[in-house]
């Protein structure tokens, strides 16, 4: 099949991320945070202490989750210049769209495929920290939360897909 544009091209969306200030990858298993105005590169993980990767920025841009082999979850908190340990064996850690909450995957694995995954809510306004309920002991993976954090979806380890109502 041959495909042809005619017209002049429009940009129909913005980009999701184009007006964030800060952007932040892994490098040789260190994680930077870029400052996009300043184009200034800090490196906001301990390159003696761990291996770390998947760092995520919360979307009001005050906090930098991340993990690493040995250490578990972390959050950097850009204002305060200072990494707070979240939780040790976590995993795939997401923000709440208003940034106050993170959720991950407390989880335990043999070497090859996870064997254990609770979901740990954090709240880091206040610090406090909570394993939600999990009747079927499934293991459960890739969070992500609601707006306010009323509601979580998440995976399981066999690829089912559910939704949760977190009691408060």
């Amino acid at each position: 099949l041959r495909y042809q544009v005619t017209g002049k091209p429009q940009l129909k969306a913005r980009l999701p991320h184009a007006d964030r200030k800060f952007v932040v990858y892994d490098h040789d298993d260190v994680i930077i945070l870029e400052s996009k105005p300043t184009r200034t590169l800090q490196a906001i993980s301990d390159p003696a202490a761990d291996r770390y990767f998947a760092p995520v920025l919360s979307p009001d841009e005050r906090f930098v989750a991340f993990c690493g082999l040995k250490t578990g979850v972390l959050v950097f908190d850009i204002e305060a210049n200072a990494v707070v340990f979240i939780g040790a064996h976590g995993t795939e850690p997401a923000f709440s769209p208003d940034g106050r909450y993170l959720v991950y995957a407390d989880t335990r694995d043999d070497g090859h495929a996870f064997t254990q995954g609770n979901l740990v809510l954090v709240d880091l306004k206040n610090r406090n920290y909570r394993v939600l309920a999990n009747p079927g002991n499934e293991s459960r993976l890739r969070a992500t939360l609601s707006r306010n954090a009323e509601f979580v979806a998440y995976t399981t380890a066999a690829g089912d897909a559910y939704r949760a109502q977190i009691r408060k």
